[in-house]
């Protein structure tokens, strides 16, 4: 699911996790790639962003604004000097998900349709039931992300729920294999993911 989300966002790249609003327009000229800022630096580009006219903060795979920043940082009790990596950014992504209902959805808690209405406010790529996006009023736009995509990334999600550590936690496949970085208080914290990749899964 993270990985379509961040295909609609148009950060599926190789550097998305370095991708801020506007593709570059509202961020510095040779400034530095956002993979390599800490939280605190990541933040205070976010501010300079605006300054420059920007009308979003929204940065990284997952366009990451300031107020979600603030809002991780003080629910996972992160400092503000740890690095904004891809690792940390999938963790946030994972999070804005369960925001949504993406864990009531799997335990059977919130019908599909529900949960596609909330991403689809969150993620303004994503297809709204309608088969239009939040901010589409005249119903126009064509969107990166339709109802058929979302619904067959949500299966697929379903299936791997149960069959793989790493994707049960990121929801992405880009890390599989790799340890999950740890931080204090985060409620998915896990100790270790095993080193593995998974095998497909069965129907």
């Amino acid at each position: 699911m993270l990985d379509l989300i961040a295909r609609g966002e148009g950060t599926s790249g190789p550097d998305g996790d370095n991708t801020t609003y506007g593709y570059g327009r509202y961020w510095p000229r040779g400034g530095p790639r956002l993979t390599d800022m800490t939280l605190d630096e990541v933040a205070d580009y976010q501010g300079r962003m605006r300054t420059a006219g920007s009308s979003s903060t929204a940065v990284g795979r997952y366009q990451t604004t300031r107020a979600t920043l603030d809002d991780f940082r003080k629910r996972m009790g992160l400092r503000g000097d740890e690095r904004f990596t891809p690792e940390l950014q999938d963790r946030f992504g994972r999070e804005l998900l369960r925001d949504e209902g993406f864990d009531d959805h799997l335990s059977g808690r919130k019908a599909a349709s529900e949960l596609q209405q909330s991403i689809a406010r969150r993620w303004d790529s994503i297809s709204r039931m309608d088969g239009h996006s939040r901010s589409d009023t005249n119903k126009t736009r064509t969107l990166a992300i339709s109802s058929q995509e979302f619904r067959r990334a949500l299966e697929q999600s379903a299936r791997y729920r149960n069959h793989a550590t790493c994707s049960r936690f990121l929801f992405s496949h880009r890390f599989c294999g790799k340890p999950v970085p740890t931080f204090p208080h985060d409620a998915l914290v896990v100790a270790v993911v095993e080193a593995r990749q998974p095998s497909a899964p069965t129907r």
